[in-house]
Order: C-alpha cells, then sequence, then structure tokens
C-alpha cells in the first residue's frame, strides 16, 4: 500500500492531496507501529511533499488530524508547527511528539503567536517556560500565568516581572497562582484584608505607582512580624538582648562596636536585628567598594550618627583616603531610605536566582 500512496504525490488537485493525506493518517492510527524507521522517514518526506503543495484551509485540517496521532514522523510534525500560527496551532498546544529540546528550538525560530500556543500547552516544564521568557513578550507572559499546569521558575517569575514594571495586570494574575516562589507567597498571608483591597483596585485600574508603594507597605509589614518574633528568642549577643528588651538602641551599639574596631560584631547585631544575612553583611562591611555597606545601612535608616562612625571604622582598617570616606556619607545622605530598601530586596532576589540556577 505504501507504494501506491507513493505514486499518488503527483496529484493535480488539492482535494486529491489532502485525500492522500489522510489515507496516509489512517494507515498511522491502524498499522503505524509495524512500519519500519525507513517506511516512516519515508512517510516524514511524502508528507512534506504534500505539504507544500496543499491549500491553507487543507493545511489547517491536517495539523487538526494529526495533532492527536502520536506516531508521526518528527521531521514532519516540525514542519506543521513551523506553518503559520493559525494552522500550527493544533500542533503546538497538544501534540505529544516534540520533546522539551524540540519545543525550545521551535520556539526560537517561530513568531509571538506561535509563542502564545505553546504556552497553554499541559504540563511544559520550565526549560521550555524560560525560552518562552527570554522573548519577553507580554502576551506570552499572560498565556502562562493563565497556565495553572505550566511550570515556571523562580527566574521566570523574576524575568516577568523584571520586564513588565507597570503591567498591574499580570502582577495581578502572578499574585493568584499556587506555585509563586516562597519568596513572594510569604507576602500574601501578611496583607490585611484593606491593602490586599487596595492592590486589587489599583491592579485593576493599572496604577504601578500606587501598587508599588502598597508592596513596600507590605514589606514593612513582613519586617516587623519578622522582628517581634525575633525578639523572643535570646542572642549569645548581650547588645542584641538589650535592644530586644529596649534598654539599647540599634544606633547605639552599631556606634560602640564601630568605635571598638568589632566589625563582625557590628554585622552580627544588624544581622540579628534586622533578620539579615549575616555572612553577607560581614562580607560587605569591610568590602573597599562601599556602595553596598551604604545602601544597607540606609535600608533598616541607621542614623547618620551611626553610619559615620562605620565609615570611620571602614576608614581605619581599609587605610581608605578622607576622600573616599565623605564619598559614601554624602552617598549616604542623599539616598532614599525606601529607594535602598528596594535595592536590597533586588539584591536578595538576584542572589536567590543565582543560587537556584547554580550560576557563581
Amino acid at each position: 500500500m505504501l507504494n501506491d500512496l507513493l505514486t499518488m504525490t503527483d496529484e493535480n488537485t488539492s482535494e486529491k492531496r489532502f485525500e492522500l493525506m489522510n489515507a496516509i493518517a489512517d494507515m498511522l492510527v491502524t498499522d503505524g507501529k509495524r512500519k519500519s524507521t525507513s517506511e516512516l522517514e519515508l512517510f516524514s518526506e511524502v508528507f512534506i511533499t504534500l505539504l507544500g503543495k496543499l491549500d491553507e484551509t487543507s493545511k489547517a485540517q491536517i495539523s487538526h488530524r494529526f495533532a492527536t496521532i502520536t506516531n508521526i514522523p518528527k521531521q514532519f510534525a516540525t514542519a506543521l508547527a513551523t506553518e503559520s500560527a493559525e494552522i500550527a496551532a493544533p500542533m503546538l498546544k497538544i501534540s505529544t511528539v516534540f520533546d522539551d529540546d524540540d519545543l525550545i528550538n521551535i520556539t526560537n525560530i517561530t513568531t509571538t503567536e506561535h509563542r502564545i500556543c505553546i504556552a497553554t500547552r499541559e504540563n511544559i516544564t520550565t526549560p521550555i517556560t524560560d525560552a518562552l521568557i527570554e522573548h519577553c513578550e507580554p502576551p506570552v507572559f499572560k498565556s502562562l500565568v493563565h497556565n495553572d499546569t505550566a511550570h515556571i521558575s523562580l527566574k521566570g517569575f523574576s524575568n516577568m516581572i523584571e520586564h513588565s514594571p507597570d503591567d498591574c495586570a499580570l502582577l495581578d494574575l502572578l499574585l493568584k497562582r499556587k506555585d509563586l516562589p516562597d519568596e513572594i507567597k510569604t507576602l500574601l498571608p501578611h496583607l490585611p484584608d484593606d491593602i490586599y483591597q487596595q492592590v486589587a483596585r489599583v491592579a485593576d485600574n493599572h496604577q504601578p505607582e500606587e501598587l508599588s508603594q502598597l508592596m513596600d507597605k507590605t514589606h514593612d509589614i513582613v519586617e516587623d512580624e519578622q522582628k517581634a518574633e525575633a525578639q523572643i528568642t535570646r542572642s549569645e549577643l548581650n547588645e542584641v538582648n538589650e535592644i530586644n528588651n529596649g534598654t539599647l538602641s540599634l544606633d547605639q551599639a552599631v556606634i560602640q562596636f564601630a568605635r571598638a574596631d568589632e566589625p563582625r560584631k557590628l554585622a552580627q547585631v544588624i544581622a540579628e536585628i534586622e533578620q539579615l544575612n549575616q555572612m553577607h553583611l560581614d562580607y560587605a562591611m569591610l568590602l573597599q567598594n562601599g556602595e553596598p555597606i551604604t545602601t544597607l545601612c540606609r535600608s533598616i535608616d541607621l542614623s547618620e550618627d551611626a553610619f559615620l562612625e562605620i565609615c570611620y571604622m571602614r576608614a581605619t582598617m581599609l587605610d581608605l583616603s578622607p576622600t573616599a570616606r565623605n564619598r559614601m556619607i554624602a552617598n549616604f545622605n542623599n539616598l532614599d531610605v525606601n529607594t535602598a530598601k528596594r535595592s536590597i530586596r533586588h539584591m536578595n532576589l538576584k542572589r536567590i536566582i543565582k543560587s537556584e540556577t547554580n550560576y557563581v
């Protein structure tokens, strides 16, 4: 029967070619498993030859038919998937012929409309969603976040937010996903009802500046709750316990340790009181580049007097010039507290992403 079908590829009408394609599809469904690899490869050549001779309507019908057949030659499946998006849609949305590498390759050589179709597939993996997100297309983002079965990595979530800073509608969709990373998910239970209602209203009305302010408020609520929990636990550092019971301020402790040239204890007291990573603070405290510690100190609203003592300590221990010290002080005074907080949160997210993706 195969030889007979091959002789029909020169049929003159699209209708006849369409009938031939359907006949081969029937053969694959009924006894395709018994066909040899060479026969299936020959089928692929026949399919591709016929596909180039079909009209658009016939191509669309063929795509619908072959999308549900599991053993069609991959070369032909790829040919269908790279036709116009309207024709390719069934193959891209439901065909099980493609593996991750196939779909990533198709993602990279086709159009936004093709990528929207791929974004709707069931249970697409993180390598595929990462590849889709890398094209930075809001319609694809929305298709992905609407797809509850799509697996999205922390890197993927971050990239969508980074490339859509003013898209409140997208943010609203992201907030509703059950697979949000813990770094985002932990914010949601801390949203008071009035703030959550404001977030929903702002998202509906597309007011990014107001939404940013609300999310800042939410971060502050979370940080206050974390600090309250930390006060229950006693520290090995007496100054931390004194701050927690109200007999010493953080500014006073910072001044004390800075004047004593004790950067490790200085880092520890800030880390424990502000619920920060002490290892990162240890590193930043004596880093030649003063920008990280300046931003961090501003983000926790440290007083100018306390920060000044840190600058003097750093100047002594790192042999910094008076010009470098004064530049740090000027940068501290010119930096807005909320801007500094956002910078620190962004750096923390980047660090998490690098850890998740094994970047060094």
